[in-house]
């Protein structure tokens, strides 16, 4: 089976520290490649321009790598222009194309948002309602009205609270669970309790007992509003909204309405406790769990849904 030691931006879920850092290599490329690429035409200045890509990102790499025992793998980047596309990698093997699957993490909120703006502007939602008010033409809620459901400020948190992590949702799956809470999890990331100390590796987690830990102990950041705190919580709260909005799963919806129209046929949102696989070609992943760098190729992304679960391509 095909791999390559790509290091995803899986790691996001305990150090954002990475992005930042990964941030600054790219806008420094990208204010280096904009010269490069704008005079390019023919076979032999795409090859070239290729070369001084390659050597560019070689460069960032190796000053933001070397020495470093918390990192792993190496790091792609495709870029799409009028005067020619590029695909270049460092820390990587020769095998590694625009065509490699990897676990993008993060990413996976933009086509959240996306598809409740896509709501939106086809009136089935309002951003701006809270969540507690009725789907457009129904009498459901946005949010069921159930016990799973009931976290603090529930009557006051809107749509776009959520979408711009400002509702104050106590995120699951990134902060430790306080240990002045009664319960065995106390004090530990409650995803990581599920998979590591009880050894359920292929547990499905749902939004309803992901958001049933933050209601049954009273969790938030602070009342609706009141800052920023990112939560991957409060989309995973998103993607149950897009759910009971359009009737459909989150990956059917997403597939019918944003991938199949742009011709993402290589991205999927796993969503099922024993869908681990990733399609070959893959890049091998890492996670930092409870501080220590592990290799989480084949992983659970159930607990991930609407805010981590997707599998894409540099090309895609």
């Amino acid at each position: 089976m095909k791999k390559n030691n790509l290091f995803s931006l899986q790691s996001v879920y305990n150090g954002r520290n990475f992005l930042k850092i990964i941030s600054t290599i790219i806008i420094a490329l990208v204010s280096l490649v904009i010269p490069l690429i704008s005079g390019c035409r023919g076979p032999q200045n795409i090859d070239r321009t290729n070369a001084e890509l390659t050597s560019l990102l070689d460069t960032r790499w190796t000053e933001y790598s070397q020495g470093r025992t918390d990192i792993a793998g190496g790091l792609a980047i495709r870029i799409l222009s009028p005067r020619g596309d590029y695909f270049v990698s460092a820390g990587l093997d020769n095998e590694a194309t625009e065509n490699i699957h990897f676990r993008a993490a993060s990413t996976t909120k933009t086509f959240t948002a996306a598809a409740i703006l896509l709501l939106d502007q086809r009136g089935k939602l309002n951003i701006d309602d809270r969540i507690i008010s009725n789907i457009p033409g129904t009498l459901s809620p946005y949010i069921p009205d159930t016990p799973e459901y009931g976290i603090p400020y529930k009557e006051e948190i809107t749509i776009s609270q959520l979408l711009g992590h400002r509702a104050g949702v106590f995120d699951v799956s990134n902060s430790p669970v306080p240990d002045t809470v009664s319960a065995d999890y106390a004090g530990k990331n409650y995803v990581d309790y599920i998979k590591e100390d009880l050894g359920q590796i292929e547990h499905t987690f749902t939004t309803e007992e992901l958001v049933g830990i933050v209601s049954e102990h009273h969790l938030s950041y602070f009342k609706p509003g009141g800052g920023y705190h990112y939560s991957n919580t409060g989309y995973s709260m998103l993607g149950k909204i897009i759910e009971r909005i359009s009737g459909m799963n989150y990956a059917s919806f997403l597939k019918e309405n944003l991938l199949e129209p742009n011709g993402l046929n290589d991205t999927t949102f796993p969503s099922d406790g024993n869908d681990r696989g990733i399609p070959v070609t893959y890049a091998q992943g890492f996670s930092i769990i409870n501080g220590t760098l592990r290799e989480t190729t084949q992983d659970n992304m159930s607990a991930h849904v609407a805010e981590g679960n997707m599998i894409t391509t540099p090309n895609d």
